[in-house]
């Protein structure tokens, strides 16, 4: 899938894409407002696609947000990049060159293990959304699913998931 055609705003939400988005989330796929909670629930964002309209599309869906988005083009940049920073969130295409987000998973599902570290929530990016391709995905690390193609409500609907997820996170280490 190549989000070109959807980036100029026409986007058409699928029900079995919503019913991914909240599949483990457990989340009422509402309209998407910030909350001011005095806590800095802002989500640096780890986006790996090797399609530029893909990247394009996902960073103009959140443009109107605070999150910060890094951007890598195949998933041994994605690696990469995971080693220099740490991420609240990472949204996998799962279909790439040079490495996959299989593979690219899996590195990083390792490299969080050896580091003694909590797991990065991985979000799966793919057109495959049969629920065989699903468990792969899951196979390799990934936690949630999101298919492609995806209306902005249901990333906007899964990004202030893992914001409220940050949340909780910050206020009971406090």
């Amino acid at each position: 899938f190549d989000a070109g055609a959807y980036i100029d705003g026409t986007e058409t939400p699928l029900a079995a894409e919503e019913d991914a988005v909240v599949h483990l989330l457990n989340m009422d796929p509402g309209i998407y407002e910030e909350e001011d909670s005095g806590v800095d629930d802002s989500l640096d964002i780890l986006l790996i696609d090797d399609s530029m309209n893909n990247r394009l599309l996902f960073s103009m869906f959140l443009r109107d947000t605070r999150h910060r988005i890094t951007e890598a083009h195949n998933g041994q940049e994605g690696v990469e990049a995971f080693q220099n920073q740490r991420f609240d969130v990472i949204f996998m295409d799962m279909e790439m060159p040079l490495m996959n987000g299989y593979q690219a998973t899996r590195i990083i599902r390792a490299m969080e293990a050896d580091a003694g570290m909590e797991p990065t929530p991985i979000v799966a990016q793919t057109a495959h959304v049969l629920p065989d391709f699903k468990y792969q995905c899951m196979l390799s690390g990934c936690t949630e699913f999101l298919g492609k193609p995806f209306s902005k409500n249901a990333l906007l609907t899964m990004i202030k998931a893992f914001s409220r997820l940050k949340r909780e996170r910050m206020r009971a280490a406090h």
